[in-house]
């Protein structure tokens, strides 16, 4: 009995499958990634197909970019069968690709998964092809252990039998007992044996191994900085997506990902830097506006032929009193901006022919004017409008939405693709603008195209426009005016070229 306990200890108890060191929290947190995420599992799944310890080098792989200072575990201190794990996972901990990844994934949840999906799926592909030898090796050691185990398990459940049973069999049991030891000692001496040659041979795959671990690395880094300019763009901090599940936010990485919504995030960084200008220039402006014509002593806003007077001797003196009484002609300024203003409405066009470049441009327009209705704490509407038959798609979000980021995402992904009414969105800004207890709110309305609008409709319309004091500016993308839209609004832009100073033409609302 005693023997069989020697032996199991001598395998288990001071040695670790874990090449970073991670506690039970480490364990269960990654533990719920991977119940939480179909990428994960998917994964595991594979990489479990070439190595049969990679569901371990996965824990290590994210507790390496996740935790905030990672401990690497001495080879001595792993099971013969995971020192392949470790050597990859240091190699990988060498890399300046992982340094410079670990500032994007360190305590961050959703770069930390991302990332341990692309390393992971990078190495499972390696380990059956370039590194199928060593990984082949581990797995030849791992079931090596799994023998050993199972014969020290037999051995001491036939002690267990002999202990309890007739006298008759006892002496059966415990030959039995003494030959799964016997086996289990035969086994064991292998394993120093096995782990030579397989340490030769990692050590002549070296260079594979180090190749493999910086290319998964590489992609990794890439994918993590695409993804942080990507969040950049869309104006996401911490604070957007902390408190979404993860398989929320990594549903929302992988949208945002996308061909389509990658080139919109480019073009809605400069559009929101440009529309944020564009707010702060309006404000200086207002401030500065002329009112009227007041006495005082302010240098700055004196009238030109009062400054004209220090030219004069005697008419100095008289300036200098009448400066230190402020009592010198001046301009008064006053500041223009409205308070309690109404709702922003952006309509886009998701007619066919808004596919490709104008259907980007047109939603990074309409997201760029959300970040406007956040400055001016208004409520925001986008509507997507497309022929009679087809519904609309109204997305309404209020100031301080906790929900406003998702949202976003959506108004960026849906496209209908079908035809062009103009009567149904316009009804539709109507009815979102009656329930607002402000009035003076903007409706940007974008399209390519041309549609019908009824005198009827044209007369409740500008009747509604009156009472409630909005405005609309219609921005058609190579299209001319026509006596449709001048019946509706207010300003026309007429964009010829869907470039960022055509944009900025909308954005002092």
């Amino acid at each position: 009995m005693s023997e069989v306990t020697s032996l199991l200890n001598s395998l288990k108890p001071e040695l670790h499958i874990h090449a970073i060191a991670s506690d039970r929290m480490d364990m269960l947190t990654f533990k719920d990634l991977k119940n939480k995420s179909s990428n994960l599992q998917e994964v595991e799944t594979d990489g479990e197909q070439a190595l049969k310890t990679f569901s371990p080098l996965m824990q290590d792989i994210w507790s390496g970019l996740y935790k905030y200072t990672p401990e690497l575990r001495a080879p001595e201190e792993m099971t013969p069968s995971h020192a392949l794990n470790r050597e990859l996972v240091e190699r990988m901990t060498q890399t300046q690709q992982y340094k410079e990844l670990r500032l994007h994934t360190r305590l961050d949840d959703l770069h930390s998964a991302m990332a341990t999906v692309t390393m992971s799926s990078n190495l499972a592909e390696k380990l059956k092809t370039e590194l199928k030898g060593q990984a082949d090796n581990a797995n030849k050691m791992k079931d090596l252990e799994e023998s050993i185990s199972s014969e020290s398990a037999k051995a001491m459940a036939y002690r267990d039998m002999a202990l309890q049973c007739k006298e008759n069999e006892r002496a059966g049991l415990e030959e039995k007992a003494a030959a799964s030891e016997k086996q289990a000692q035969s086994l064991k001496k292998q394993i120093p044996i096995m782990a030579h040659l397989i340490r030769k041979s990692r050590e002549a795959a070296a260079n594979k191994m180090r190749c493999a671990v910086r290319n998964a690395a590489d992609e990794a880094l890439e994918q993590a900085d695409e993804l942080s300019n990507t969040m950049d763009g869309w104006g996401i901090g911490q604070g957007n997506v902390r408190n979404l599940p993860i398989e929320d936010k990594i549903g929302l990485a992988k949208l945002l990902q996308t061909e389509k919504l990658k080139k919109m995030a480019q073009l809605l960084g400069r559009l929101r830097r440009l529309a944020i200008h564009k707010q702060k220039t309006k404000l200086i402006q207002a401030r500065d506006e002329i009112h009227s014509v007041g006495r005082g002593d302010d240098i700055s806003r004196l009238l030109p032929q009062e400054l004209g007077l220090l030219r004069h001797p005697l008419a100095k003196k008289d300036f200098q009193k009448r400066f230190l009484e402020h009592d010198l002609a001046q301009y008064d300024l006053k500041g223009t901006e409205r308070t309690g203003k109404g709702p922003i409405i952006v309509c886009v066009d998701n007619s066919g022919s808004m596919e490709g470049d104008r259907e980007i441009w047109s939603k990074a327009v309409a997201l760029a004017l959300l970040e406007i209705a956040t400055m001016q704490k208004r409520h925001y509407a986008c509507i997507h409008f497309g022929s009679t038959v087809e519904a609309l798609e109204i997305t309404e979000i209020a100031p301080n939405d906790p929900d406003t980021f998702r949202k976003a995402v959506g108004i960026a992904s849906y496209f209908l693709g079908g035809g062009t009414d103009f009567e149904k969105p316009l009804s539709a800004s109507c009815e979102l603008i009656k329930k607002s207890q402000y009035n003076k709110a903007d409706i940007v309305f974008i399209t390519d195209g041309a549609a019908i609008i009824s005198p009827e409709f044209e007369k409740e319309f500008n009747s509604i426009k009156k009472q409630k004091e909005f405005r609309v500016t219609t921005v058609l993308i190579n299209a001319s005016q026509d006596e449709n839209t001048e019946k509706f609004s207010d300003e026309i832009v007429e964009v010829s070229e869907l470039i960022d100073a055509e944009a900025g033409q909308v954005f002092g609302i």
